[in-house]
C-alpha cells in the first residue's frame, strides 16, 4: 500500500504499537540489567562472606560496584545482540547493509574519521558544559556529584572497560539496533510488508522498494535519541546524550552496521579521560580558536568517514533511501 493511501488514523493504529515496543525494550533492559547485578552482586557477596573477606572498605565496594556493572552491561548487551539479529533480515534498515570496499584505504578513512569524530564530539560536550557552569552553577553541581557517585570518573581498567566496552555494547545494540529499528517500524506503517511474517515476496519487495523520507527518518532517529538521552538519568546528561544520539543514528543508518557505532561510542567515552591533556594543548588557542578547530577537525573527520564507507558501485542506497535486495 503507497503511503498517499495510509490516512491518518490508519497510521497511528499501525505505528503505535511499535512505541509500545520501544517502551517495552527499554523495561527488558531495566529488568535484565537490574537483576543481573543483583544476581552477580549476591554471588560475590555470598562468596567473600564465607571465605571471610573483608570487603566493608569503601573503596573495595566501588571497584566490586563497577564489576556488577559491568556484568550487567555485557549481559544486557547480549540480550539486545540476540533480539537485533533476529530483527536483522526484516529490519527497515536492513538494505542499508551495502558491500563497503574492503581495501586498506577506505579502512584507513573509516577508523582514522571515527577517532578523530569520538575526540571532537567528547571536546564540544567539554567545551558546552564548561560555558554551563557560570550560567547554571547549581545544575552543573547537581550533574558532577552524579558523575563521581557513578564511580568512572578515575582512569583504571574496570572504569575503561565499564565506559569504553559495556556501554558502546550495551547501548549501541539497544538504542540504534532495536529501539531505532522499532521506531522505524512506528513512522513507516507502510514498509509493513518488509518485517511482517507471511507476506508475500512481491510485497516484501515492494516495501523494501520504497524511500524512507528523511522526515520520517529524523524522527524515528529522535524518538530513539530521545530514550538514549532519558536512560542516562540526569538533565545535563539527558541533553547531550540525545544529540550524541542523533550522531550515532544518522552513522548507524549510513551502512546498517553496528560495528562502527560501537567504534564511535567506545572513543567519545574514552576520550574523557583525555580532556585536560586536549585542553592544555589546545588552550592557546583561546576558546573561539579552539571551536574553530574542532569544528573544522569534525566535518574534515565527517567527510573522511564519508568517503571511507563508499560502497561497490549500487550496492548501497542513497542516504534516506532503501532499495530490494
Amino acid at each position: 500500500m503507497a503511503r498517499s493511501e495510509l490516512s491518518v488514523p490508519a497510521r497511528l493504529y499501525r505505528g503505535f504499537p511499535w512505541l509500545l515496543a520501544c517502551c517495552g525494550a527499554v523495561g527488558a533492559y531495566l529488568l535484565m540489567s537490574g537483576s543481573t547485578y543483583l544476581a552477580v552482586a549476591e554471588l560475590v557477596l555470598t562468596v567473600a562472606h564465607r571465605a571471610e573477606v573483608d570487603i566493608a572498605d569503601p573503596a573495595t565496594l566501588a571497584t566490586f560496584d563497577l564489576w556488577f556493572q559491568l556484568a550487567s552491561q555485557l549481559a544486557s548487551a547480549l540480550l539486545f545482540w540476540l533480539w537485533w539479529r533476529i530483527l536483522t533480515p526484516r529490519q527497515v534498515s536492513y538494505a542499508r547493509r551495502g558491500l563497503l570496499r574492503r581495501d586498506a584505504a577506505s579502512i584507513a578513512r573509516r577508523l582514522v574519521a571515527l577517532a578523530l569524530l569520538g575526540v571532537v564530539i567528547q571536546m564540544l560536550v567539554s567545551v558546552v558544559l564548561t560555558l554551563m557552569v557560570s550560567l547554571l552553577p547549581q545544575v552543573m553541581k547537581n550533574y558532577r556529584d552524579t558523575m563521581e557517585a557513578a564511580g568512572t570518573t578515575d582512569f583504571s581498567l574496570i572504569t575503561v572497560l565499564v565506559v569504553g566496552l559495556g556501554a558502546p555494547l550495551l547501548e549501541e545494540t539497544m538504542c540504534r539496533g532495536v529501539l531505532l529499528e522499532f521506531a522505524l517500524r512506528a513512522v513507516c506503517p507502510e514498509w509493513r510488508a518488509a518485517w511482517r511474517r507471511g507476506a508475500p515476496r512481491d510485497e516484501r519487495w515492494r516495501a523494501r522498494s520504497r524511500r524512507v523520507p528523511a522526515a520520517q527518518l529524523w524522527l524515528a532517529n529522535g524518538i530513539q535519541a530521545a530514550l538514549f538521552g532519558l536512560l542516562h538519568g540526569n538533565i545535563v546528561q539527558t541533553c547531550y546524550a540525545f544529540l550524541i544520539g542523533l550522531a550515532l543514528g544518522a552513522l548507524f543508518w549510513r551502512t546498517g552496521r553496528l560495528r562502527y557505532n560501537m567504534m564511535l561510542h567506545g572513543v567519545v567515552n574514552i576520550a574523557s579521560y583525555a580532556v585536560n591533556a586536549i585542553w592544555g594543548a589546545l588552550a592557546g588557542l583561546g576558546l573561539i580558536g579552539m571551536i574553530v578547530v574542532l569544528v573544522v577537525v569534525g566535518v574534515f573527520a565527517a567527510d573522511l568517514y564519508r568517503t571511507g564507507t563508499v560502497a561497490f558501485a549500487g550496492a548501497l542506497p542513497a542516504a534516506g533511501e532503501t532499495e530490494a535486495r
